[in-house]
Parts: C-alpha cells; sequence; structure tokens
C-alpha cells in the first residue's frame, strides 16, 4: 500500500542527492513549485505521471518511492 510519508521523505531525499531545488524539479516534471513542496510535506499524493517520472529521473523503483520495497534498485 502507498504510504505517503515514505513517499515524501523519499522524494525529498532523491531531489537533495541530485542537487535539484524544488523550482528545478517541478520545471522538469512540468508542475508548480507548490506541488512539489506539498508532496515533499506529505500533503498531497504525486499523479501517476509525476511517479513514473521522478522514479526514472532519480533511477529508483517506484516501489521504493511508494515505501512496499527498501531497495531502490529500478527492475
Amino acid at each position: 500500500m502507498f504510504n505517503r510519508l515514505i513517499f515524501s521523505e523519499r522524494f525529498l531525499a532523491c531531489r537533495k542527492m541530485l542537487a535539484m531545488s524544488q523550482t528545478d524539479l517541478a520545471n522538469y516534471l512540468g508542475v508548480g513549485k507548490s506541488a512539489i513542496s506539498m508532496i515533499e510535506g506529505g500533503k498531497r499524493a504525486p499523479s501517476i505521471e509525476v511517479l513514473c517520472a521522478v522514479s526514472a529521473l532519480f533511477h529508483v523503483s517506484t516501489d521504493y518511492l511508494c515505501g512496499l520495497s527498501d531497495d531502490p534498485t529500478r527492475r
């Protein structure tokens, strides 16, 4: 089951590992900076399009991002 808290923590950690600002990530994903802030704060879940895009950008599995696995490896 999707865990919004885990997702927000991993989403933020991945963004910081790439040294991207919220604005940079928002521009890449085609969403507003406020959407990134709300996702990172656990107040909003990502759309399926955003989930897939960040999985590809961060080179981690969607299962890892969603808290279904602790293995970030993409399969």
